[in-house]
């Protein structure tokens, strides 16, 4: 668990670190490209300022559960923070905001896609249930509700109180990592 391990909740907030300074990095360079370079219309501590704010309030918005991805409140909050604050014209922001958030879905969709192909998944192919999510746990109503699962020969187990094999039946999905 990432947790109770220090090393690895640390090497999570150094990762989470560097993710956040390449999207205000990302901001920042879209904004200067579109203001003249940096030191352009905008001194550069405060492109990197607002920049920051930009992103960080896009990235609230997107919280909002209305559209698909955040698209449409990411762009909103950004143009309206970044017009405010530099007093550049809107359509200069919302250009901004507009290419900065296609860059990033952009790059999300690479690496998922990238990560899919590495993990062999698909998205024609479908459950193995016939439609129906297969549960990773039973519960058993004998057993006062307690879930019960059977061991796999890879440390993991299996719903239901029986290996895949002793049924025919194969696990639908894996739940990742061992030790994750």
């Amino acid at each position: 668990m990432v947790a109770v391990d220090p090393r690895r909740l640390g090497a999570v907030f150094l990762w989470s670190l560097a993710v956040w300074a390449l999207d205000v990095l990302t901001a920042v360079l879209v904004l200067a490209a579109l203001v003249g370079g940096l030191g352009g219309l905008v001194p550069a501590p405060t492109l990197l300022a607002v920049g920051a704010l930009a992103v960080s309030v896009g990235n609230l918005a997107k919280v909002l559960p209305l559209s698909q991805g955040g698209i449409g409140l990411y762009e909103a909050a950004f143009t309206g923070l970044v017009a405010s604050a530099t007093g550049l014209p809107v359509e200069t922001a919302l250009a901004a905001a507009i290419l900065d958030h296609a860059l990033k879905n952009a790059v999300t969709l690479a690496g998922g896609g990238t990560a899919a192909l590495a993990f062999g998944l698909s998205p024609t192919a479908g459950s193995r249930s016939g439609g129906e999510p297969t549960p990773s746990a039973t519960v058993d109503p004998a057993r006062d509700g307690e879930s019960t699962r059977a061991p796999k020969a890879d440390g993991g187990s299996v719903a239901g109180g029986t290996s895949p094999g002793a049924t025919g039946e194969s696990e639908a999905s894996n739940s990742g990592p061992p030790n994750f």
